[in-house]
């Protein structure tokens, strides 16, 4: 199982803040590698299984889960913490 990477082969890891599809938004967590964001807690997330990664979005509050952004081309890494 290899690492979760963004369509540029940069690893993915929560916390980072990205335009994902022109939206602000944040990677709340990557469950293949056990990683939350600051004050994302785990118990929380404890029913998500397998190899998803969390996205919050900042213009709605909406989350969303994915298992691989292989398949979004529009998206850019703003900052990492």
């Amino acid at each position: 199982m290899s690492d979760p990477v963004y369509p540029s082969g940069e690893e993915i890891h929560a916390g980072d803040r990205l335009l994902f599809d022109g939206r602000p938004a944040t990677i709340l967590f990557v469950i293949q590698r056990s990683e939350f964001a600051p004050g994302v807690s785990p118990a929380d997330w404890a029913f998500v299984t397998g190899d998803a990664i969390g996205v919050r979005f900042e213009d709605d509050g909406s989350i969303a889960m994915y298992d691989a952004f292989c398949h979004h081309d529009a998206i850019t890494i703003l900052s990492r913490t």
